[in-house]
This record gives C-alpha cells, sequence and structure tokens, in this order.
C-alpha cells in the first residue's frame, strides 16, 4: 500500500518564524524542495499579500503563487495550492455593525479590520504600528462610512484589561476570539477558528487519512492540536502551550520541520 505524506500544519509569527521576522535557514531549505517530504500547510492569523511577503523575503516562491494549501485569517480564508480560494467565512452583518460600533468607542485600543485582502486600522498608536511591521502587514485607514465585508478583527493594546473587556462584550455576541499574545486579542466570526478551518481544508483535499502533525505557540493554535496527538511547541511559547504539546522544539537551534519530520512516530519516510 502507498504511503501517505504526512500533513504538516505550522503557524507562522511566533512558531516558524521568530521575533525578527526570520525563518530557520533549514526551514527554508525544506520548504524549497521541489519535491517536499510533506503536505506543509501554514495555518496564521495573516492575510494572503502578507504571508506571500514573508516567504518571498527568503527567498521563497516570488515568482509564483504559493504551492501549499492555507489556512489564513484564524480559518475564515482557506485557500488550495496555488492561493486558489476555498472558503471564505466573512462576519454576519449585524457582527460588522457590532464591531463598527465597537470601534468607535472604544479609543484606547488599536483596531485592525481584515478584508479578503486588505487590512484597515483605527486608533492606531506607536505599539500597534510595531506589531503591524511585525506581522508584515500594509494597512490603510479604516472607515465607517463604507458598508466593509470583513472576516477578522484584532484589538491591540498594551494593557490586557482592556482586552479582557472587549473580549467579554465579544463573547455576549456568540463571536470567536482567541489570544494570539497577551497584548494580541483576535476575533473570528462564531465557530471560525483554525482548527475547523484545517479540518474543512484537509477534508476538501482529501487529506483526512493522512498523518497530521501541527505546530503552534499561542492560544489560537489550540483548536488545531485538537486535531491529532502529534503537537509541537517552540521552547519560546508560553508553558499554557507547551505543556499541551507532544514535543518543544527549540527553533533556533534546529529549525522547526526537521524536528516535526523527525519526531511522534517518523512520519519523514
Amino acid at each position: 500500500m502507498k504511503t501517505r505524506k504526512p500533513v504538516i500544519c505550522f503557524d507562522l509569527d511566533g512558531t516558524l518564524v521568530d521575533e525578527h521576522s526570520r525563518i530557520h535557514p533549514r526551514d527554508v531549505e525544506i520548504l524549497a524542495r521541489p519535491d517536499p517530504p510533506a503536505v506543509f500547510i501554514p495555518c496564521t492569523g495573516r492575510l494572503l499579500p502578507s504571508v506571500r511577503r514573508l516567504f518571498a523575503r527568503h527567498g521563497l516562491f516570488s515568482d509564483a503563487p504559493l504551492p501549499f494549501p492555507l489556512v489564513l485569517q484564524n480559518g475564515a480564508a482557506l485557500y488550495r495550492p496555488g492561493e486558489d480560494l476555498f472558503a471564505y467565512h466573512a462576519f454576519p452583518p449585524e457582527v460588522r455593525r457590532f464591531f463598527v460600533d465597537l470601534i468607535l468607542v472604544t479609543p484606547g485600543v488599536s483596531f485592525l479590520v481584515f478584508t479578503q485582502h486588505e487590512t484597515l486600522e483605527y486608533w492606531p498608536t506607536d505599539f500597534s504600528r510595531r506589531l503591524v511591521q511585525r506581522f508584515d502587514l500594509e494597512v490603510q485607514q479604516f472607515t465607517t462610512q463604507n458598508e466593509l465585508v470583513f472576516s477578522k478583527v484584532m484589538a491591540l493594546s498594551e494593557y490586557p484589561e482592556r482586552l479582557a473587556i472587549i473580549a467579554r462584550l465579544a463573547a455576549r455576541q456568540g463571536i470567536e476570539h482567541s489570544y494570539s499574545l497577551e497584548t494580541v486579542l483576535e476575533f473570528t466570526p462564531a465557530g471560525v477558528h483554525k482548527g475547523r478551518g484545517l479540518g474543512e481544508l484537509l477534508a476538501g483535499l482529501g487529506l483526512e487519512e493522512h498523518p497530521l502533525l501541527v505546530a503552534g505557540d499561542g492560544g489560537n493554535d489550540l483548536s488545531m492540536f485538537e486535531l491529532t496527538p502529534h503537537t509541537f511547541a517552540p521552547l519560546t511559547a508560553p508553558e499554557e502551550i507547551r505543556s499541551r504539546a507532544c514535543r518543544v522544539v527549540d527553533v533556533a537551534a534546529s529549525g522547526l520541520l526537521e524536528p516535526m519530520l523527525e519526531g511522534c512516530g517518523g512520519f519523514a519516510g
């Protein structure tokens, strides 16, 4: 019987990518292979143009569409290989109105609003601009005058207690939320998260029976951990995440992907 390639799903920021937006040279080499040893699926809160720029800066796929399936915007935007849109989950109109009203009356918190291809910002601060630069986002000013269709919202604040208040308000609306960092709170439509998006994409591509390994470093990655026992976290992840992983990886020393290929059953083939 033909051996099925493992499926390796990984978060970007804080997992494959360090705090200086660098990818380990060993990981770059593995991702660049013409015959990859696994089906790689980046699973991230970023949107497509940001992911393209990240890989292009490392000399990867700058002249062609990304060859991976993609779970973007924490599961709100799913792509087949070649950047072929598979599914897009936007907020319903009443939730979009809730966010517009919330943004207007919350000047102490910066907001990023994600459409399928654009990032819009409201109440920018020096702190939020540093995170925008870290996540390689090209932002425009958010305006409440247009009826935008959007799929993800990020609230950014140096003061976690402010984000906790927003999280409680959103929870009353049934909106999905999770923290990627203590200072970054992310919202997607009800029931939309990385785990659901990954499951949808695996089913759509016929990959459900393949060995599945996932890696992440934040609360928004834990829904992926529920899909498989083969879970990985970087050494730099919070203890809550490391304790949920079957293996902790020193990504700065070895990269992320080779330990994943070698670990949890030797799926590298």
